[in-house]
């Protein structure tokens, strides 16, 4: 029967078996995710193990076991250096924070925070009974307060694109929020906008035109005849005429 697994995680004490390594990628495809756990490891030992499996679909899993729980050896300074140095995978957290820390949510949630695509829990029906790997499972109710507040942490991290939303478009408006141009003269059609015409201020009316824009727009033409005090709109110039900023 071929090995041909969907997915396949290497423990962070494999990482530097040689053997099971080779054998791995003689038989694995390109479609098995291949999670390396990379807790405890040197970057001499990350990199060794890319480059001998060399296949395109690895999640570096970051996390050991390590009690009772030392806040500084959790590292996610470190863990942030190498995904800046392997940007090309995708990242995961396994938390093995104690069961019986107060912070252990917390913990769990500023570790996904960091850019993680996923994050390992032990869960238990029995919280606080020894039994294997006890000393990190958390109860049944803590694991869904983790994961309602991951699916905020992913509400609140959004689509990541560059333009403005919505509720920053609202917030952001020329005139009431951000200073507009505001006619310090009356202007007569086929007058050149001039520096000296214009104030910026914050008023209740609104522009459609930032600083910016407005500055780019000396030396050109206006459209129609505006009154001192009015704030200047796009539709007061004349289109295609080319401004340079004074």
């Amino acid at each position: 029967m071929p090995f041909n697994p969907t997915h396949v995680e290497i423990h962070s004490v494999c990482l530097n078996d040689i053997n099971l390594l080779d054998a791995l990628k003689q038989c694995l495809s390109g479609e098995t995710k291949v999670v390396l756990g990379v807790g405890g490891s040197s970057l001499y030992e990350i990199e060794n193990a890319i480059n001998i499996l060399q296949h395109p679909n690895i999640v570096l899993m970051f996390g050991f076991q390590n009690y009772p729980t030392r806040y500084e050896d959790i590292n996610f300074s470190k863990m942030r250096r190498i995904m800046k140095l392997f940007s090309e995978f995708e990242f995961g957290y396994a938390d093995h924070t104690a069961w019986d820390e107060p912070n252990n949510i917390l913990i769990t949630l500023l570790g996904a925070a960091i850019g993680m695509d996923y994050v390992e829990k032990h869960v238990t029906i029995a919280y606080g009974e020894e039994r294997i790997d006890w000393s990190a499972a958390v109860s049944i109710d803590m694991f869904n307060e983790i994961k309602e507040k991951m699916e905020l942490l992913e509400l609140c991290n959004s689509d990541g694109l560059l333009r403005l939303n919505k509720g920053e478009q609202d917030y952001s408006t020329y005139g009431p929020m951000k200073k507009a141009a505001i006619l310090t003269k009356d202007l007569k059609a086929g007058q050149k906008l001039e520096r000296d015409m214009l104030a910026f201020k914050r008023t209740g009316q609104i522009s459609d035109m930032s600083q910016v824009e407005t500055l780019q727009s000396i030396g050109k033409k206006i459209s129609k005849d505006i009154k001192r005090g009015q704030v200047l709109m796009r539709e007061h110039l004349k289109e295609g005429m080319g401004g340079a900023i004074k």
